[in-house]
């Protein structure tokens, strides 16, 4: 996770390798929940992220903010 760029990276616990990067159209500013294989998120774009743990591909994106306005 790196709020400064925008993203969640998931990092291979045996090596310390990058397994795979994904980019959030805002800040990342807390920890993803991990669960049954899926990784959960929200950013400063208003969005509740979910992705494939393994992969990264995103499964679904969902807006919960009222307004397109970013947080600041």
């Amino acid at each position: 996770m790196a709020p400064h760029d925008d993203r969640v990276t998931a990092l291979d616990t045996d090596t310390g390798a990058e397994r795979w990067r994904f980019y959030a159209d805002g800040p990342v500013r807390l920890a993803p929940v991990a669960a049954e294989g899926r990784l959960y998120f929200t950013a400063d774009d208003g969005c509740l992220y979910c992705l494939d743990a393994a992969t990264g591909a995103l499964q679904w994106k969902v807006r919960g903010a009222p307004s397109l306005r970013k947080v600041l």
